[in-house]
């Protein structure tokens, strides 16, 4: 636990040098903010795949009906 201010400058440095020293300690934070990166990237990539693989369905939708409204389909 961090050392309590008195009023003297000794003291302000003793204190915020623990405090410094238990903030350098705590890693919590630290993975919090690891998984959200993690999350991040993942919904990213996520996204462009589906994105992508959106264009390439719509395409060969697409050409099978154009293919069906020939009566035939070449290609697949």
């Amino acid at each position: 636990m961090p050392k309590i201010w008195d009023g003297t400058p000794d003291s302000l440095r003793s204190a915020l040098g623990s405090a410094l020293a238990e903030y350098r300690q705590s890693e919590s934070g630290q993975a919090m903010v690891e998984y959200a990166l993690v999350i991040a990237i993942i919904a990213v990539i996520a996204i462009s795949g589906l994105s992508f693989l959106g264009i390439t369905v719509k395409m060969q939708l697409h050409h099978i009906s154009q293919g069906l409204t020939k009566g035939s389909i070449s290609g697949t």
